[in-house]
């Protein structure tokens, strides 16, 4: 299920855009063609920065940056300096492509056969919303690293009973350990202070965040397994309508800083999930270029800071929150990035393309954005279609499939034409 999240800032005016996330995966054929782009971000990525194919398009400028207005639950506080930030100490902060993989789907693929697509691929992370006992068992000896997930409807549970995290993290965590599944993180949550959800798990998120991290602590995982929360970029916004006027949502601002203190002290990371499609998708005046990577946008100028594309600038937004409130180091993994095959005028396989092509090609030299430079950690959405999904959202919500062919890679001479290559084999 997908979430209503207001997403980031444009040139001209902040936007406020709504989201339904908590997507899954199904394979499938989108409307508008097949769209198999599993192999897109594959092995592209593993070879991309060894070959030094291609440059980093956001290098062309940086200087602006529109602000970015949410409505939701809550976050505020003030504390640290607005210095930029450009190293992270903490393990966590490597960065990286990695892939969703859901299973709101009537007809999932078998395990195995997505783990063995996985390796085929290059994929070296991937990000679950549950933690499956089969899926798990076929990632086991794949050298795949792994993000668990417990699902929000379990967050009461786990925040009344410290036994109940001990127990769960006892099955899917360390038994799975045990059989070579290299679980790394435990998404505790899924944007669970999403609007939408009307409050529901405002008061649970953080004791169970903090009774898995104990659960995690007591079987001896602290430094092995991080705890995190996916969350919307509506937690964050802007009264500015500029990066540098980010700060946590003052309806959930108590409720956030507990949760991003206990990533802190445990060298884990925060999560957000960034869809530029979004506010596309819910304003007709946003600017079309501004969601794209081309650099052909009208930048934002935030004090001397060019933002050329909403991604940066909804990250920054970020950035600026975490440092305003003390945690300027804290690194930073975009859990869910991607774009809509079908189900929308502005959903299809030439925008998809056009899109993930060019984060992938944004984020390969390691440059990362203006507030935050270095490797980014990121997860495309998604390796399939889910036609189990609400389209409550959109009719798009069930079209954000990467993954439908077992297309090898040629011998291409260069990553990015191997791209190319891959993305024509899409429509065969």
């Amino acid at each position: 299920m997908r979430k209503f999240e207001i997403l980031l800032i444009a040139p001209a005016t902040p936007v406020s855009a709504v989201r339904e996330s908590g997507k899954r995966l199904t394979l499938g054929n989108h409307g508008s063609g097949k769209l198999s782009v599993f192999s897109f971000f594959s092995r592209f990525w593993s070879e991309y920065v060894a070959n030094g194919d291609i440059d980093d398009p956001a290098s062309l400028n940086s200087d602006k940056v529109s602000a970015l207005s949410q409505p939701k639950a809550d976050s505020r506080r003030l504390s640290s300096s607005p210095a930029k930030t450009s190293s992270i100490s903490h393990a966590v902060a490597v960065g990286g492509i990695g892939a969703n993989w859901g299973s709101q789907s009537s007809h999932p693929l078998p395990p195995d056969k997505v783990v063995r697509m996985l390796r085929e691929n290059g994929i070296q992370k991937v990000k679950l919303f549950d933690a499956d006992y089969d899926t798990l068992k076929a990632l086991g000896g794949s050298g795949i690293e792994v993000m668990v997930g417990i699902p929000n409807d379990m967050l009461a549970n786990f925040a009344g009973s410290p036994k109940a995290a001990e127990k769960w993290v006892s099955q899917n965590v360390s038994h799975h350990l045990t059989s070579n599944v290299l679980i790394r993180y435990v998404a505790v949550g899924n944007e669970p202070f999403l609007e939408t959800y009307n409050g529901s798990f405002l008061r649970t998120t953080f004791p169970a965040l903090k009774n898995v991290q104990d659960a995690l602590t007591k079987a001896g995982l602290r430094n092995q397994v991080k705890v995190t929360v996916p969350l919307n970029a509506d937690v964050y916004n802007t009264a500015s309508g500029l990066p540098s006027g980010g700060d946590f949502r003052a309806d959930i601002h108590d409720f956030m800083i507990p949760i991003v203190k206990l990533l802190s002290d445990n060298a884990a990371p925060f999560t957000v999930n960034i869809y530029p499609f979004i506010s596309l998708y819910t304003d007709s005046n946003f600017p079309v270029e501004y969601a794209f990577f081309d650099g052909n946008a009208t930048p934002v100028n935030d004090g001397g800071t060019s933002y050329y594309n909403m991604f940066d600038a909804n990250h920054d937004t970020l950035v600026w929150a975490l440092q305003k409130n003390g945690f300027g180091n804290l690194p930073i993994i975009v859990g869910e990035i991607g774009w809509p095959t079908d189900g929308d005028k502005n959903a299809n396989v030439e925008y998809a393309q056009r899109f993930n092509q060019g984060f992938m090609t944004h984020i390969s030299g390691g440059k990362g954005t203006p507030m935050r430079p270095g490797p980014i950690n990121a997860y495309l959405f998604s390796l399939i279609d889910e036609d189990q999904k609400s389209i409550q959202p959109g009719n798009f919500e069930r079209h954000w499939e990467y993954l439908g062919t077992t297309a090898k890679l040629s011998t291409a001479s260069t990553s990015a034409q191997r791209v190319q290559e891959l993305w024509s084999l899409q429509e065969t």
